[in-house]
């Protein structure tokens, strides 16, 4: 079962507007950090705020051998249909400092980002920050043991720099990166469960999330 929380609070001009979420907490954003009184709707857009989308898949293996894999960047493209290809030390599950260069295509966007592992507690919690010229992303990876399953959680936070990007968020990105990370964790958990995961390629994700792009 793959279940996916929200929590977004950009305020859009031209009459786009989202539900703003009061409470701090697991998938939401604090009100407090929305725009202030006084400021315009492209000001208000810039930085200030952030969207996360947070999808949670259980998966019948050992919470090392989960951790191991996802943490190691080299098996990004095979079970997330965002990711392209990583450079750098990438065949090893990563420690706090190290550095990976990942190109991928989100929401039909091509972009590249460095990663930096910012947090690493092996194996229950893995974070990773990046930024460019578009805005900055974090993403954490927590992991808890469940009798003989692995709970895994992948909390993606984002902020974008430009009213444009913003505006093209709310009306489009986050929605196809909510089914791209829906997609992503179903496919990983396709590949750990697999007895032989002879299939685990980045043809196979992205076949995957084309399939999941055709449903109704």
């Amino acid at each position: 079962m793959v279940r996916t929380r929200t929590g977004e609070g950009w305020r859009v001009a031209a009459g786009i507007r989202n539900t703003d979420l009061p409470a701090v907490g697991p998938g939401r954003t604090s009100a407090a950090i929305l725009s202030p009184a006084g400021e315009t709707a492209s000001h208000a857009l810039i930085g200030c705020c952030m969207t996360r989308i947070v999808t949670t898949v259980t998966i019948r293996r050992p919470i090392a051998l989960v951790f191991d894999y996802v943490t190691t960047p080299a098996n990004w493209p095979a079970w997330h249909p965002a990711s392209r290809s990583v450079s750098g030390e990438a065949g090893h599950s990563l420690r706090s400092g190290e550095e990976v260069v990942e190109d991928f295509v989100v929401a039909g966007r091509p972009g590249r980002a460095i990663w930096r592992v910012t947090g690493c507690d092996a194996p229950t919690l893995w974070s990773i920050e990046a930024a460019n010229a578009e805005g900055q992303a974090s993403i954490t990876y927590r992991l808890a043991e469940r009798g003989e399953e692995t709970v895994f959680v992948r909390d993606l936070a984002y902020t974008v720099a430009t009213p444009w990007l913003a505006v093209l968020d709310v009306v489009l990105m986050r929605r196809r990166m909510r089914r791209e990370a829906q997609s992503a964790v179903r496919r990983l958990k396709q590949i750990l469960e697999s007895p032989v995961p002879e299939n685990a390629t980045a043809e196979g994700a992205r076949d995957d999330m084309a399939m999941e792009r055709a449903r109704p």
